[in-house]
């Protein structure tokens, strides 16, 4: 499969917020990225309390086109570019891997640990393959957040996979903005990890 860097002619239409240009890179002056991170904001429900159940986050698995710190665009399932002037504080599964890592930690007791911290006894593991985490054209004027993930969890002892389930979700960003896209971003990446919350409560308890 060929990566462009955001200079295919196909997609000269896309992305443009008046009289600001499009929002994909295709040469000229260079103008400073813009940094962005996904915020993460813990519902009463998601508040730590006491831990009953401690997981860890041993492995993530992803495609080579979202290990970047850019922002990965669609404009169709055999091409792929990136967001211009736009770039994450962070790799997108270091993004990902830290969003679920917070998000899940003091939900319904888990105690969620990262590899840092594999000498802590654990009775649980979790393991996420991210299959997408880009925006999708799709012909529309404002483009769609694709997210899918799939997990394994697995008990420690015995050792043993527990339960494997995949998760998707798609949010068209509320309009053709950089801010409008991370927010999609943010919801999508919401969306999953009440989804994952949920089903690791079902599958333990």
């Amino acid at each position: 499969m060929k990566t462009f860097i955001l200079n295919a002619l196909t997609l000269v239409s896309f992305l443009f917020i008046g009289g600001c240009g499009s929002l994909l890179d295709f040469g000229g002056d260079k103008v400073p990225d813009n940094i962005y991170d996904l915020s993460i904001t813990k519902t009463d429900s998601m508040a730590s309390g006491e831990t009953g159940k401690t997981l860890l986050m041993e492995r993530l698995t992803f495609p080579a086109f979202i290990n970047t710190e850019k922002i990965a665009v669609k404009p169709s399932d055999n091409e792929i570019v990136y967001l211009a002037n736009a770039r994450w504080s962070d790799k997108g599964p270091n993004l990902v891997a830290r969003y679920l890592l917070i998000a899940l930690d003091g939900t319904n007791d888990w105690l969620v640990i990262n590899r840092k911290h594999t000498a802590l006894v654990h009775e649980y593991r979790l393991e996420v393959d991210i299959r997408d985490f880009s925006l999708h054209l799709n012909g529309d004027v404002n483009p769609t957040v694709v997210i899918e993930i799939s997990a394994d969890l697995i008990a420690v002892s015995p050792l043993r996979v527990l339960s494997r389930q995949s998760f998707s979700q798609e949010v068209r960003a509320s309009a053709n903005s950089k801010d409008a896209i991370i927010q999609a971003f943010n919801e999508a990446l919401s969306r999953i990890t009440d989804e994952v919350s949920g089903w690791l409560q079902q599958t333990v308890n």
